[in-house]
Order: C-alpha cells, then sequence, then structure tokens
C-alpha cells in the first residue's frame, strides 16, 4: 500500500462523531467494565472511547487496562499523575478529543440502549445544538428503579423545547450524565471556569452556554442508566460541590450582566433554600414566574414507563 493510501486510511480512522470519555478515579472496576460494554455496544454511530483517570490510587486502572487490551477493545488514555477533580479530568480528555461531539460518562452509568449515542448525535446536528440532554432513568444499587428527573419539570423543558430560557429563568438543573456537548464549546467553558470549580463540570458548560445564548436542545427519549447516590456530592464531595457553587454563582456575577445573568443568580438564591414552604413564599413576593414554576413542578414529577424494568441492564451491560 501506498504512503497516499495510508494517509487516507489515517484519516478514515479519524472521522468519528463522538468522543466518548468515561471519567474515572478509584472506580469499581466491575461498574467501569460495564458502562464500556454499553458504550461499545453502540450503533449507527462512529466514535472514540478516552479513559481519563484522575489519578486514582486504588489500583482498578491496571486491572481496566489489562481487561481491555484482552478485549481487544481500542481506547486511548488520558491520565493525570496527580488528583485534580473532574473539571480539569475532563478538560485534559477534551483536548485530546479528536471528535467534534463529546459525551461523558462515568462507571456505574450506562447508555440505555444500542442507539442512545446515535440520537445524541442526531439532536446535535439537527437543532446545531452546543448541549443536548435527554430523559434519565435513575437506579440505585439495589436494583431499585426511581420516579425522579433532573430538571424536575422535564416536561416543560421539552414540550416547550426552549430548553436555553428555561435555563437562564428557572435554573431547574440538568443531570450532568444525561448531557452531551459540541467540543469547542464545551471546553471553551471549562476553560473559563477552571481553578474555580474543582468538582462540578456540568452547570459551567449548561450555564455558560444559555447566557451565549446556545441552543440547549432537549431529547425527549430515555438514553441514560443513572446510577443514583454514587457520585461526589453523595461520598464526602458536598463541601468542596457547595464551594464550587458559590464559586460558579461569583464567575457568573463578574463576566456576565445581561438580564439572564441576574436570573440565574436570583433563582439559585432562592432555590437554596431548604424550607419548601419559606422557598415558595420568598418566591412569590421576589420572582412569581419561579413560584409558579415550583408550584407546576408539583404536578410534572417524573414517572417511569411500566415498559422499562431494571432487568433491561443486562441487555446493555452484557457481551
Amino acid at each position: 500500500m501506498s504512503s497516499m493510501d495510508d494517509l487516507e486510511k489515517d484519516n478514515q480512522l479519524n472521522k468519528v462523531d463522538f468522543s466518548v470519555i468515561v471519567c474515572c478515579y478509584n472506580s469499581d472496576i466491575e461498574k467501569f467494565k460495564k458502562t464500556i460494554i454499553s458504550i461499545i455496544k453502540q450503533k449507527d454511530v462512529l466514535f472514540e472511547l478516552i479513559i481519563a483517570d484522575d489519578a486514582s490510587t486504588n489500583g482498578y486502572l491496571q486491572y481496566a487496562i489489562q481487561w481491555l487490551d484482552n478485549s481487544n477493545i481500542k481506547y486511548r488514555l488520558s491520565v493525570l499523575n496527580q488528583n485534580r477533580g473532574t473539571v480539569i479530568n475532563a478538560l485534559t480528555a477534551m483536548h485530546l478529543a479528536k471528535a467534534k461531539y463529546i459525551k461523558l460518562i462515568s462507571p456505574g452509568d450506562y447508555f440505555f440502549d444500542e442507539y442512545s449515542l446515535s440520537q445524541y448525535l442526531n439532536a446535535l446536528k439537527e437543532n446545531n445544538a452546543k448541549v443536548v440532554f435527554s430523559r434519565a432513568v435513575y437506579y440505585t444499587q439495589e436494583g431499585k428503579l426511581l420516579n425522579l428527573s433532573n430538571p424536575i419539570n422535564t416536561k416543560a423543558y421539552i414540550s416547550s423545547q426552549k430548553a436555553t430560557k428555561f435555563v437562564t429563568k428557572y435554573v431547574d438543573n440538568i443531570l450532568g450524565a444525561a448531557l452531551a456537548y459540541e467540543k469547542n464549546n464545551a471546553i471553551e467553558c471549562l476553560e473559563a471556569i477552571k481553578g474555580k470549580s474543582r468538582l462540578i463540570e456540568d452547570q459551567p458548560i449548561v450555564l455558560q452556554s444559555a447566557l451565549k445564548g446556545e441552543m440547549i436542545y432537549p431529547i425527549n427519549q430515555y438514553l441514560i442508566w443513572y446510577e443514583y447516590g454514587s457520585g461526589v456530592t453523595t461520598q464526602g464531595g458536598n463541601a468542596q460541590c457547595f464551594a464550587d457553587d458559590r464559586n460558579i454563582e461569583k464567575f457568573i456575577r463578574e463576566n456576565y450582566h445581561s438580564g439572564r445573568a441576574k436570573n440565574i443568580l436570583k433563582a439559585r438564591k432562592i432555590l437554596l433554600i431548604t424550607n419548601k414552604f419559606k422557598k415558595r413564599i420568598i418566591a412569590f413576593f421576589s420572582y412569581f414566574s419561579l413560584f409558579l414554576y415550583l408550584i407546576s413542578s408539583r404536578w410534572h414529577k417524573c414517572k417511569l414507563p411500566g415498559s422499562i424494568a431494571f432487568q433491561d441492564i443486562k441487555k446493555i451491560t452484557e457481551l
């Protein structure tokens, strides 16, 4: 084969639609394997697999690499030499990514079925979106399915298809595991926030994209199995996440001065009130449209279709 043929072949191999980045830190090897299997089962989409490790110390990475190699799974590694948090771990891997679009996923979370990634791709391309998000099935380690969703009022986002407006007006946070991004925009957002947020990488991308008026598109399909209760906020990361939240607010206050930015800061201050009655009273008098949204959310909480069962996970996580 000539050198030109080799070059053409290399170029074809580099033409991937998605870079799927598995963000890891002291991960459980069995969950890691299942997540990888759910990735390699994806159809109708060209993708690369990047393993991003944040200087793990539990030894899982050695076994993970051995399993990947023995299974003939193609991947690339992004390994930090010291623990720097989710933002830097994800950002470092994004800079290595070849594709235009990025999907971050963590061990324990899985694609819902074999066509999940292709649906993310279609939503990003067809709507010229910088950010898209889907519905997710929340499950526990004990095998229980939960009627939960983020945003809480997912129906409002999806029915209006004005997610950008809802993000800036009501700050009903979108589940990070259900997001997918256009790479350059995501990198720009994380570069702006690095050093200010250590563990929270999703909100800075969503909020900055919304403040810039970029398209954030909701996908009315279940595309992710999300393991509830295993993230950093429930495993010792609460104090750091609280600090990250305050720093994100400070960043918005200092860098954005539009009405949208003021709405975000106002809504976040009200939503931090833990007492539901007090929260609604304050919203009623100071941010009436948020009050109406909070009230309406009571009637639009997630209810999983009866056709979804926990056993369905095996279809996407077993070879």
